[in-house]
């Protein structure tokens, strides 16, 4: 459910000294109206669709910088970060057509990257070193971008220590 007024949210939020951050993944969701314009416009991944939607193909630039234009937006109103989850398990099979030509297997190494360029160069163009960008994928490279890291959903320690 959406709140009335996310505006004076933030803005409340803000006054009492807290700095809200949001959580985004790079999928486009069924039903919505960013899945029909990233297809429209060729944004998605052609012959894949994952578990979660659509992923947004941030082998083209165009589309990177669709993405970043959409978050922008959600950070100027005074989201001070984001957590980005996901990213790092796109296995997509050897039907997904990538904008730079490259096969899904040369690709899933290279996306972790991409994903942590999207996020953390939009925090930082809107927010500076106020912002923060949590990141939860990993490849060689993605890590330098994050602020933080979250380690996804780690199983606990179900043995006897004994």
């Amino acid at each position: 459910r959406q709140h009335r007024d996310p505006d004076k949210l933030l803005r409340d939020l803000a006054a009492e000294g807290v700095k809200l951050v949001t959580w985004a993944s790079p999928y486009l969701a069924p039903g919505t109206q960013a899945l029909v314009e990233a297809r429209a416009r060729g944004f998605d991944v052609p012959g894949a669709r994952g578990d979660f939607g659509d992923q947004v193909d941030l082998t083209s630039p165009a589309a990177m910088a669709w993405w970043q234009a959409r978050l922008e937006p959600v950070l100027r109103r005074g989201v001070r970060g984001v957590k980005a989850d996901r990213g790092e398990e796109n296995v997509l099979g050897d039907r997904a057509r990538w904008a730079n030509g490259d096969p899904d297997r040369l690709n899933h190494n290279l996306y972790p990257r991409l994903w942590a360029k999207a996020v953390s160069e939009t925090v930082r163009r809107v927010h500076g070193d106020d912002g923060v960008s949590i990141g939860r994928c990993g490849g060689t490279g993605a890590w330098a971008d994050w602020t933080a890291l979250w380690t996804g959903d780690n199983i606990g320690w179900t043995a006897d220590p004994k």
